[in-house]
């Protein structure tokens, strides 16, 4: 077979400067996110621009699991490059990609001739020169242009909320909801106590939980334990869950009490 079998149907095309920039994940990411979307504006199947993809899909196309896509996602979303919303039910995942500024951040601080810029289109899958969003370079145009710098535009970093922090650890939906319940108890402490539970604070009991469970679902029996028991954080699951908390031994004002100091009765081991 030869060179044949390098056929650019079967490959995602990687641009060396976002490699560069921000790393092999995103890079490869966005590239087959360009991809899918060139096959549906082939099949007008484009919704303003939006296109619907799976975490399967991507991960069969590009090797890249759950966890590497949400962190390449996150950080083609800080640099603009994508927007993401989740819609429907059962709840899909939706993409649109802002070609122009894929287009501006990988040719900028550069001088670039006619070609060199025609050079930098976001490029697919089936049709390695064709640009993503039709109309954007021409091509007519690419042969004796002078010298330009593109400068690169300021793009303020979306701000960070609880629903973002929470989303981008889980896309499960019961655990997001459990974990939503959670922050609810934890906020209303706090503010019981005259305190914030801050956006850290937040990374921090989540953090614990990825240590004790490396899956969703004992993550949510772990989060299920914490609210039943009226703990202040997350720990390893009992062997019986029915166990009465001793919390219920104590006053609102002694277990508040407790929470301030992190200290748990029910972490007391029975003799």
């Amino acid at each position: 077979m030869g060179l044949e079998a390098l056929d650019f149907k079967n490959y995602v095309a990687v641009n060396y400067t976002l490699i560069r920039k921000y790393g092999l994940h995103a890079a490869v990411l966005i590239g087959e996110l360009a991809s899918e979307a060139r096959y549906y504006k082939r099949n007008s199947k484009l919704s303003d621009g939006w296109f619907f993809s799976t975490v399967e899909n991507v991960e069969e196309h590009t090797g890249l699991n759950a966890y590497y896509q949400r962190e390449a996602l996150k950080t083609l979303q800080d640099i603009g490059f994508l927007e993401i919303k989740y819609s429907g039910l059962p709840r899909k995942r939706y993409f649109r990609i802002d070609a122009m500024r894929v287009i501006e951040e990988m040719s900028a601080n550069e001088e670039i001739a006619g070609q060199e810029q025609c050079s930098t289109q976001l490029t697919t899958s089936d049709a390695i020169s064709e640009p993503l969003v039709a109309g954007t370079v021409d091509d007519n145009n690419c042969n004796e242009q002078p010298k330009q710098t593109t400068k690169k535009k300021e793009r303020k970093k979306p701000a960070e909320t609880y629903d973002s922090i929470i989303d981008g650890f889980t896309e499960d939906e019961p655990l997001r909801d459990a974990l939503r319940e959670f922050l609810r108890y934890k906020v209303a402490t706090a503010k019981r106590k005259k305190s914030e539970f801050t956006n850290y604070a937040l990374k921090q009991n989540l953090g614990k939980l990825r240590n004790l469970a490396d899956n969703p679902r004992d993550m949510l029996a772990i989060v299920n334990q914490t609210l039943e028991r009226g703990w202040s954080g997350f720990f390893p699951l009992k062997d019986d869950s029915r166990q009465t908390s001793r919390r219920t031994q104590y006053t609102e004002q002694q277990n508040a009490e407790f929470d301030e100091y992190a200290w748990n009765p029910d972490q007391i081991e029975s003799v």
